[in-house]
């Protein structure tokens, strides 16, 4: 073109935000009776990770009440079989450290015996303080009550074969 220097090329990029959350559940042993029976307490920790860019805000935790367990903690409660935090995580910096949350259940009296697998998962949060916008769009995870994770397993950075790091089975 005319006037334009050919040793002279221009580039543009667009530097975005990365919104992306993580929640593992594992066994806290500590908290926990042993030996598990019928009418043990089991305690859980969700851990909730920002791996993002963004700060995030107003954080709702889920967890999939199995048959065989009952909730007993005052923190959460159950509507028809999905727990819910009462009070929101109310923000987790971008790269900030991880907020852990307890959930306690009762074994049921008349359990029989034999395996239970509990699930969690981060069921909404925000990337702003206003209750008004549109919520983000988490990079790797939707929250939707299925069990993404059927594997389990704490890493939060494999998300192969559909697995989705906002939720966890222990």
């Amino acid at each position: 073109n005319p006037g334009d220097n050919d040793d002279y090329d221009p580039a543009q990029i667009t530097v975005g935000q990365v919104f992306d959350l993580a929640l593992t559940k594992t066994f806290n042993s500590t908290l926990s009776s042993s030996p598990v029976v019928p009418g043990s307490t089991l305690v859980f920790d969700l851990n909730v990770t920002n791996q993002g860019s963004v700060d995030a805000f107003n954080i709702q935790l889920s967890d999939y009440i199995p048959a065989g367990l009952t909730l007993a903690d005052a923190s959460w409660t159950d509507n028809s079989g999905v727990a819910t935090l009462n009070t929101l995580i109310p923000s987790l910096p971008a790269g900030g450290t991880p907020v852990v949350v307890t959930i306690e259940f009762t074994v049921d009296a008349t359990f029989q015996g034999g395996s239970i697998t509990n699930v969690a998962e981060i069921s909404s949060a925000d990337d702003d303080t206003d209750p008004n916008n549109t919520p983000p769009t988490d990079i790797d995870s939707t929250p939707d009550g299925s069990n993404d994770d059927v594997i389990g397993g704490n890493d939060v950075n494999d998300n192969s074969n559909g697995d989705e790091d906002d939720h966890d089975p222990e």
